[in-house]
């Protein structure tokens, strides 16, 4: 729970400041051609994928640490556990289904998010293997394999 000390201290207030800040230039410039590079500010859903899509990798890693250990007889940290666990769930839970939710939402708009992926279900499937996935497995892969000596961790990590 405290190895994400540094996202909720720094990165989340710096991250919302950032995106408040550009959205308020986009409402600004809207008639501007200028306009287009912020854009994606103007979406809600844009501030998740700023916050968690580029964190799931560390996410992933420091819960597979803490899921090793899920047992305590202490009451502070079983409740500790149950807020990791909770966290791990919610962000699984979310980040999978984050691009669908946009792509039922967001209807034709939703191609400023998609990155070089089509505006289908099929492109919003492959965003989400690509983006969520990935960054999942190599989190958790990595944070197994912190026990093996370091030439076996990197031969798997850089196989996969």
């Amino acid at each position: 729970m405290f190895n994400c000390n540094n996202f909720f201290l720094v990165t989340l207030p710096i991250l919302v400041v950032v995106f408040i800040v550009f959205r308020i230039l986009f409402k600004i410039l809207f008639n501007y051609p200028i306009s287009v590079i912020f854009r994606k500010f103007d979406f809600v859903a844009f501030l998740f994928l700023l916050l968690f899509d580029g964190n799931i990798q560390q996410f992933s890693f420091y819960m597979a640490s803490e899921w090793l250990h899920l047992f305590h007889f202490n009451l502070a940290q079983k409740i500790s556990k149950m807020i990791i666990i909770l966290f791990g769930f919610l962000l699984i839970m979310l980040s999978v289904a984050f691009y669908f939710i946009c792509y039922s939402t967001y209807k034709k708009l939703n191609r400023i998010l998609m990155d070089n992926n089509r505006n289908r279900l099929s492109g919003v499937f492959f965003l989400t293997l690509q983006v969520f996935f990935r960054n999942f497995y190599l989190g958790f892969l990595n944070s197994f394999l912190r026990i093996t000596n370091y030439y076996t961790m990197m031969t798997v990590l850089i196989i996969s």
